[in-house]
């Protein structure tokens, strides 16, 4: 397991900038990045809207984001220079809509580091408005580990 002081934060950003052109098209944005933790920002933009006359986001966009953010968080438990990781599975729950004319918040923290499974939790929320949930869930990615 990776220790908190070995986050190359340079190469993570670049795994998700420039490795992952997804997140380029959906504009998001790589937030915080600390050992087991990680946060994004999905900004605003009307053709992230599912439904155009009630101004919500698309539901798609803010799971993308958490299995995003999630996987970003397992892979500072990993040596991602040599190790593999994929998403095994993610369940969402909606509480609220993200509504237009806001940015959303998506954070993920790893729960448990296992030799061949990472386990997360993610919840994501309107920018500056964190006690207002609007989507929470868990995901698990699979490690394949060459070390």
């Amino acid at each position: 397991m990776q220790e908190a002081t070995e986050i190359d934060t340079a190469f993570y950003r670049k795994i998700f900038t420039d490795y992952i052109p997804y997140h380029r098209l959906l504009g998001f944005e790589l937030d915080v990045l600390e050992h087991g933790k990680a946060s994004l920002i999905i900004p605003y933009k009307k053709e992230l809207l599912g439904n155009i006359v009630a101004g919500n986001f698309h539901g798609g966009v803010i799971v993308s984001a958490m299995d995003s953010i999630g996987g970003m968080a397992a892979m500072t438990m990993i040596d991602i220079k040599v190790d593999k990781i994929a998403t095994i599975d993610i369940r969402t729950d909606f509480l609220s809509p993200a509504k237009k004319d806001n940015n959303v918040v998506v954070e993920a923290q790893v729960q448990k580091s296992g030799n061949r499974v990472v386990f997360t939790h993610i919840q994501a929320y309107h920018q500056g408005k964190p006690e207002h949930i609007l989507a929470e869930g868990r995901a698990i990615y699979s490690v394949k580990r060459k070390s």
